[in-house]
């Protein structure tokens, strides 16, 4: 809280580490809001930014009446450099 990086920036940069170090997985459903804003001591709406900025960013995946799931990570290819099959 006494940081001068906003909540709401904080909470997203704490749930992207838990995925990249492998906490959260894909597929993994992530706690609801109120879950998150009681662990977290911030407001819902704080909450709430922070997961749609990661929705935003496909790092998370809202589904409706189920919750707020990790997504699996899309794979990229540089396709002005085609891969060969032989």
């Amino acid at each position: 809280p006494n940081s001068v990086v906003p909540l709401y920036k904080q909470l997203k940069d704490l749930i992207a580490k838990q995925i990249s170090d492998g906490e959260l997985k894909p597929n993994d459903r992530i706690p609801i809001e109120a879950e998150l804003s009681k662990m977290y001591s911030i407001s819902r709406i704080t909450v709430r930014k922070a997961i749609s900025e990661l929705v935003e960013e496909d790092v998370l995946a809202k589904k409706q009446g189920k919750g707020t799931f990790v997504r699996e990570k899309k794979i990229t290819e540089d396709l002005g450099n085609p891969n060969s099959f032989t």
